[in-house]
């Protein structure tokens, strides 16, 4: 079955890669992507699937797939994937609410409520990640993330449920550093796209989502063993860093700002 689902994944990130420029409302000639690694990465998504969680949430791993296309291709992610892929979350964890809480871990009282565990997932993705964009925003002087972030986390959490929505957040971030640095540098540009990280980290928690709890736990344990002046020091460590970056933003806002409006610009000419 594994097998088969690959092979699935790769005819589903073909089409995925035809039907981008569609989705995302833009006209583009030409291929999309000059490697195929929209094929790739589907074929390796529906695998993973039917070896570990099983062949139904390939439907999951497909939306994901759509969205970091169309957040590559032209930083947007249009709610023609996002409202029918919350749709389809609410109705797959209504339909399933016994496997949600087998190997998502969301409690003893999501067993028989798996619509319950849906809104709440798709409530609590939209309004942390709302949250958090907001007080960044206000701290750097700019906007750095879009609407379009909030509502991937609104459609995950119908998938995820609340607590692996939040638990989401920890791969999400350590994959927007390691794909941010070398994207920023290489396309010349302060305007990161950051759905696929988010699509990444939802992914990722959906594979290894108690093995993640888990380790944070493990984490948390240490800070409270660990020595004083060791945990401090990589406290400050960490706001210094923060503080730096944010400091950073503030004094070229104002260029950053001009380049992202122009990169839209562009868009909207297409």
């Amino acid at each position: 079955m594994t097998i088969i689902c690959a092979v699935l994944g790769l005819a589903a990130g073909h089409a995925v890669r035809r039907l981008t420029p569609w989705l995302a409302s833009v006209r583009h000639e030409g291929p999309v992507f000059r490697l195929p690694w929209v094929e790739l990465v589907g074929g390796l998504a529906f695998g993973l699937c039917a070896a570990t969680v099983g062949w139904p949430w390939c439907v999951f791993a497909l939306l994901l797939l759509a969205v970091t296309s169309t957040d590559f291709l032209c930083k947007l992610i249009p709610d023609r994937v996002i409202i029918p892929g919350t749709i389809v979350g609410v109705l797959f964890s209504a339909s399933r609410p016994h496997q949600i809480n087998a190997f998502l871990g969301q409690g003893a009282w999501a067993q028989d409520n798996g619509f319950l565990v849906a809104l709440m997932g798709a409530g609590v993705g939209f309004g942390l990640f709302e949250l958090v964009r907001r007080v960044m925003g206000k701290a750097v002087g700019m906007e750095v993330m879009g609407m379009g972030d909030s509502m991937l986390l609104l459609m995950s959490g119908a998938f995820l449920g609340p607590k692996m929505i939040v638990l989401s957040l920890v791969p999400s971030l350590a994959a927007g550093l390691a794909l941010g640095i070398p994207y920023t540098r290489i396309a010349k540009t302060p305007h990161l796209p950051f759905g696929p990280a988010l699509a990444l980290g939802s992914f990722v928690t959906l594979l290894a989502g108690q093995r993640i709890l888990d380790a944070w736990v493990d984490f948390a344990v240490w800070t409270q063993t660990a020595p004083p002046a060791v945990t401090m020091g990589a406290a400050i460590g960490l706001l210094v860093v923060a503080v730096g970056l944010m400091l950073r933003v503030r004094k070229r806002r104002a260029d950053y700002t001009k380049q992202i409006e122009d990169e839209y610009d562009q868009l909207e000419d297409r």
